[in-house]
């Protein structure tokens, strides 16, 4: 069950790349095809919207940890991908006190997606490793 559990991750890891929603497959389930894109909306929010950006870096401050931005992905580089993913992992904590103090309680991450967020990091690592080496 452990590798029909790891086996959907790669599948999702491999789908939430794709930036044409068209091509999901009809039977992925809904939760997957919900947060495939959301987590994108919730890095362009915080990326373009300069209160939700500053109010971050309070946060982030506050917490007393580096001052990151958020990441953006690019469709032509799978590893952007991956970054993005990462650094939302890292400002979790902080993404999560961010979008609390927001006055419009849009595009917040759930427990359960989160998790899915972080399991998708662990399972594209080493395909990120993997890139490293072979393009030195």
């Amino acid at each position: 069950m452990q590798f029909l559990a790891l086996h959907g991750k790669v599948y999702h890891a491999l789908l939430i790349h794709d930036n044409q929603s068209s091509k999901v497959p009809e039977n992925t389930p809904l939760e997957w095809k919900t947060l495939s894109r959301k987590h994108v909306v919730l890095c362009n929010i915080i990326h373009r919207a300069a209160q939700a950006r500053s109010r971050l870096q309070t946060i982030l401050r506050a917490f007393k940890q580096p001052v990151l931005e958020v990441v953006q992905d690019v469709p032509t580089r799978w590893n952007s991908e991956y970054a993005m993913l990462e650094r939302l992992c890292t400002l979790k904590n902080s993404i999560t006190a961010e979008r609390a103090s927001a006055q419009i309680s849009i595009k917040k991450l759930q427990d359960s997606e989160w998790d899915l967020l972080e399991g998708y990091v662990e399972v594209l690592a080493p395909f990120e490793e993997a890139t490293k080496e072979i393009s030195k």
